[in-house]
């Protein structure tokens, strides 16, 4: 796929992905890495792979689907059934190739919520989400945050057009590599180790992404975004801080227009003023929460999350 082909599909998910649906459900979207014999298909319409998932997710993923479909997107949708209901019928919480056609035959794929009592283990949502997030490694965990509306923050004068900025995730690196142990369990002596995975090439594509999306993604009134964040732990975690911290001022100075800053989480939090940073990313922020593309310090509201694939 050239960069032009893949700069057109971000375009068209970023379009229909950021703007139209509920903050409950996430929009996934991903640029796919083909070999170079293989040829990439441009349809009319994208295509779009629907995993309503369990609870919530199935009653507003329909919802948004009926939207799309009133708007006349240029959209054909296919209904994939991966949730609790699936698993507890047969056991099965993805296909042997699941993923793969997922990444051949789609350009983007809407996702729901995960997670039913009748799992207790939530193991279909484990296999399914983050399967997504390795097997066709989407490495970037994109949330745009706006303020809809002024009634809807707390912060005296702050309009809609105050709050345009973007947190940039790391969605495959930190703790989400599952490793670690447990060693005598259930004993007074029980010790539980977990690892926090940070590698040169995974630091690196993410901070280089979010300075890439700051320089290329205008706010909404049309004006460019100057500034990336980096907010990591760094003052505890000094071992992978200090990676973050190296690679975000090399790769910084490749884009001497934008504005390169640094907080801790807590600095973060305070300076921005209002509590649902804490809700909304606390926790990911000690581990992987590392660039931000911001523009003022005050409340908005959180969109649909979408990934990025390398």
């Amino acid at each position: 796929m050239t960069t032009a082909e893949g700069k057109q599909l971000g375009v068209v998910c970023e379009r229909f992905g950021m703007h139209m649906f509920s903050a409950q459900m996430e929009v996934y979207r991903y640029v796919s890495v083909v070999d170079s014999d293989i040829f990439v298909r441009v349809t009319a319409k994208k295509r779009i792979a629907v995993i309503p998932g369990d609870g919530i997710g199935k009653e507003v993923i329909p919802q948004a689907v009926r939207v799309l479909e009133a708007v006349d997107a240029e959209l054909t949708f296919t209904q994939f059934d991966w949730g609790a209901d699936r698993y507890l019928a047969d056991k099965t919480t993805v296909p042997p190739d699941g993923f793969a056609v997922l990444a051949r035959d789609f350009d983007a794929i809407l996702v729901g919520a995960f997670g039913d009592p009748r799992v207790p283990s939530n193991i279909h949502a484990k296999e399914i989400l983050l399967g997504m997030r390795f097997k066709m490694d989407l490495y970037a965990n994109i949330r745009p945050v706006r303020l809809m509306d002024a009634s809807l923050c707390p912060l005296k004068g702050v309009e809609p057009k105050d709050v345009d900025f973007v947190v940039i995730r790391e969605n495959t690196e930190g703790v989400y590599g599952d490793l670690g142990g447990v060693f005598k369990q259930g004993t007074p002596d029980e010790l539980a180790i977990q690892e926090d995975i940070n590698t040169r090439k995974g630091v690196e594509r993410i901070i280089r992404y979010a300075f890439e999306y700051c320089a290329a993604h205008k706010k909404v009134d049309g004006s460019p975004r100057r500034r990336v964040l980096l907010c990591d732990k760094s003052n505890a975690m000094t071992h992978a801080g200090g990676l973050w911290q190296r690679v975000f001022k090399e790769v910084g100075g490749e884009y001497p227009q934008i504005e390169k800053q640094h907080t801790w989480p807590r600095s973060c939090r305070v300076a921005w003023g209002w509590r649902p940073v804490a809700t909304c990313i606390r926790g990911r922020l000690r581990c992987s929460s590392r660039c931000m593309v911001r523009r003022r310090r005050s409340r908005g509201r959180i969109l649909p999350t979408h990934w990025v694939r390398s």
